[in-house]
């Protein structure tokens, strides 16, 4: 029996390619970007709502010259 190291093939026996690597990272992750995208802003809206988080605005102040 040949050791781990000498055999390509992964636990099932078949090998695990490159492409089905970045398929699965790619379709794993594209839902926990979307979540992301989606509750952060909610969370971070609400907390502003609550005041539990002050965001700070910054107003520009128009400084008119007088003749």
């Amino acid at each position: 029996m040949g050791s781990s190291a000498d055999d390509p093939a992964g636990v099932s026996g078949s090998a695990f390619t490159l492409k089905m690597f970045l398929a699965g990272a790619f379709f794993n992750a594209v839902p926990g970007i979307i979540i992301q995208l989606v509750l952060i802003p909610t969370v971070m809206a609400a907390l502003g709502r609550t005041g539990l988080v002050h965001f700070h605005t910054h107003k520009k102040e128009i400084v008119t010259e007088s003749e």
